[in-house]
């Protein structure tokens, strides 16, 4: 073989051995290395276009060797090669050449750009996690600041693991079950609380979730989200936070209704399941990941407003507090303190929700022990509600900010406020109602707006408010 074809295929296999250089990729596997220097031209072409018996034209492979009247042709079509994308193992894609199947060695590598570090959760002071809910949380006191003292241990364990470990100490796991009524704004507290201190957060509608074998979403499934909220991160997943909204739809009726526990028995026996701390498995095949639930921090959030064999959370707490006038209530954590002067105030009686009334109204003590702490939010009052209409987020302030983009003006008449806030005060979702009342007033106005050239200003009276309150009121009354 001449000189020159020894420097062509010399050039060739630096050329090729600049792409593939590895005998093992970076997860260990043996990728291919050809050392041309002892192959003829015939051997290089086969190692190069391999994979097809036959051309375009049915003639045998290698008929058309004879062609290559040069190594510059195999050079220059493996630079084109270069361009082509590795698979999804690293391994270089085949393309077709002249009815020949190349295998065209793999895209320079690129450097990876570092991945960004998601933002470790901000360890903040009880009192600081307070003053920020302050900002878009409207009343709860009592009910922010246990939550915030909830988290805070949440977070110093999360964060202390080692030097607990050292001093052969370990916190208990803080779970907790927050009651209210609808609209009160018991899962708007922990989502804003999660954004405030960045931490991962799952929201699981507990209302669809079954027993095995009926109809519905599984519980184990529905945890095992929290995997791809958290990127698939096992550390971020032992600090974030699942909220299961609605848990007293999964307490167990005992079948005395006559209809079959779908929600009941099964699906709280997988609800203890992720308390204790289980083993959930994502994805499948190849791709199959476990990571355990124990370090998770569930709140649980509902309204125990349901009438069972007992009737209501409210029937259960006034039937226990009438039986003694004034009653010792000794719970599962600690609660130790005499209940007294208290009038039948629908407030005042959901304040006194302990663990033993959510075991009358159908959830098992296993649970309850489980769940930590149990949390009452206040029935807000009226003046809560008007600071509530007032915020910009809640009431016509998104509003007003659509109507500046485009030089216009929004105003509201402070009667306004008092209106949305008896409304809200009427109505069953309480809070939840602000937000269908202010659309209803405003949507005929931002319909017109931008034909309404000359208009600069627009002013939302108490008339305009309580025209479509009162028609939502015939609407109720109707059905």
């Amino acid at each position: 073989m001449s000189k020159k074809r020894l420097d062509e295929i010399k050039e060739l296999v630096e050329l090729i051995n600049a792409h593939e250089i590895a005998k093992e990729d970076d997860e260990g596997r043996e990728i291919f290395e050809y050392d041309f220097s002892n192959l003829s031209d015939e051997e290089i072409a086969e190692i190069l276009f391999k994979g097809q018996d036959e051309d375009d034209d049915g003639s045998e492979f290698g008929d058309d060797l004879d062609d290559l009247t040069s190594i510059d042709d195999l050079i220059k079509d493996i630079e084109k090669f270069l361009t082509i994308e590795s698979d999804e193992f690293g391994y270089p894609q085949a393309r077709g050449y002249g009815g020949r199947t190349a295998l065209a060695p793999p895209t320079p590598i690129k450097k990876q750009q570092p991945k960004k570090e998601p933002e470790k959760p901000k360890i903040m002071t009880p009192s600081q996690m307070v003053k920020e809910l302050d900002k878009t949380v409207i009343g709860h006191t009592e009910a922010k600041k246990q939550i915030a003292v909830a988290f805070f241990r949440f977070l110093s364990e999360r964060k202390n693991k080692a030097r607990l470990r050292a001093m052969g100490k370990e916190f208990t796991k803080s779970n907790l079950l927050l009651t209210g009524l609808s609209g009160s704004g018991k899962t708007f507290i922990l989502q804003e609380l999660c954004r405030i201190l960045g931490l991962d957060c799952l929201l699981i509608d507990a209302s669809t979730i079954t027993s095995e074998g009926y109809v519905g979403a599984s519980l184990i499934d529905e945890v095992g989200k929290i995997y791809d909220v958290c990127d698939g991160d096992l550390e971020r997943i032992s600090s974030s936070v699942i909220i299961l909204d609605e848990i007293d739809k999964l307490r167990a009726s005992g079948g005395n209704d006559g209809k079959p526990d779908v929600n009941g028995s099964g699906a709280t026996k997988a609800f203890l399941k992720v308390l204790e701390g289980t083993e959930i498995k994502v994805g499948n095949g190849y791709s199959k990941k476990y990571f355990n639930t124990k370090d998770i921090m569930f709140v649980c959030t509902g309204t125990f407003n349901e009438c069972g064999v007992h009737g209501t959370i409210e029937d259960i707490v006034r039937e226990r507090i009438d039986k003694k006038g004034t009653k010792r209530a000794v719970g599962f954590f600690g609660a130790d303190k005499e209940v007294k002067d208290v009038t039948h105030d629908r407030s005042e009686v959901r304040s006194h929700i302990t663990a033993e009334d959510i075991i009358k109204y159908g959830f098992s003590v296993e649970i309850i022990a489980r769940i930590g702490s149990i949390i009452n939010l206040e029935i807000l009052k009226r003046e809560d509600y008007v600071k509530i209409a007032k915020l910009e987020k809640n009431g016509f302030g998104e509003y007003n900010t659509l109507f500046e983009l485009y030089g216009k003006r929004l105003s509201v008449e402070e009667e306004v406020y008092e209106v949305l806030a008896d409304a809200m005060m009427e109505s069953e979702t309480n809070a939840r109602s602000l937000k269908p009342i202010v659309d209803k007033v405003l949507v005929p106005i931002v319909y017109h707006m931008m034909e309404d050239g000359r208009k600069k200003n627009y002013k939302i009276t108490k008339e305009m408010v309580e025209e479509v309150v009162n028609e939502k009121k015939v609407d109720r009354i109707e059905s």
